[in-house]
């Protein structure tokens, strides 16, 4: 992944499927912890840890998870109680600005890939015109190219500009890569840090992370680590 500056625009380089692919799972994952799906580390541990499918692990990190909640979104708590199925949406007017850009970030990334890889459409969500949840800046926009002649059999080499309209946007994306390389690593109190300094809030993810690491690591986890998109 490459950056560089183009008539004032902020231009991200995505060098291979597999780094647009990591972006917008980081983008997705990024935004939903903003607004409150906590349970999404859990989700996202199954993958990352070995046999973790076999164990209650939710009746564990619900009761860490809904401390943290109650500090960092106490209006949300209040409203859907002692439990973690429930969250604002993308939309709401009491989450982050940060969501919402990392929502329009990813949209773009999303539609641009899936009609690029199959231009005669389909019917998943990643096809639908994409509806922006941040209003601030102008909407990134992308396109998709692939150097190969038959690029239907090299799609793993698909290459994506991103062009983004602010400094803004650019952190947002850099967050939101951190955060998922900290989850990759099992460490959920840094991925607490990019979303607050509460101490308190701090050291129920620290035990969060503790349970975790009783847990062997799966394969995926140092495969997801080596392949994982960074800056130069």
């Amino acid at each position: 992944m490459k950056r560089e500056n183009k008539e004032l625009k902020i231009v991200i380089n995505f060098e291979n499927l597999r780094e647009i692919t990591e972006t917008i799972n980081a983008l997705d994952f990024y935004s939903r912890i903003w607004i409150g799906q906590y349970l999404e580390i859990d989700h996202q541990m199954m993958w990352l840890k070995k046999e973790l499918y076999k164990v209650p692990t939710e009746v564990q990190v619900t009761p860490l998870f809904l401390k943290i909640r109650s500090i960092l979104l106490p209006e949300l708590s209040a409203i859907v109680g002692e439990t973690l199925n429930g969250s604002y949406g993308i939309f709401s007017d009491r989450i982050d600005s940060k969501a919402g850009i990392a929502y329009d970030i990813q949209q773009v990334v999303r539609y641009t890939k899936a009609w690029f890889i199959k231009p005669e459409g389909g019917f998943g969500v990643d096809f639908g015109r994409p509806l922006w949840a941040n209003d601030q800046f102008d909407v990134p926009t992308a396109f998709c190219y692939n150097h190969n002649l038959k690029k239907e059999e090299h799609v793993d080499e698909t290459q994506m500009e991103l062009v983004l309209s602010d400094p803004a946007q650019e952190f947002v994306l850099k967050e939101a890569l951190a955060v998922n390389k900290c989850l990759y690593e099992g460490k959920i109190r840094e991925l607490f840090t990019h979303y607050t300094d509460d101490e308190t809030a701090l050291h129920f993810a620290e035990k969060v992370e503790k349970y975790y690491k009783k847990f062997e690591e799966d394969p995926n986890a140092k495969a997801f680590l080596e392949n994982f998109p960074t800056f130069s």
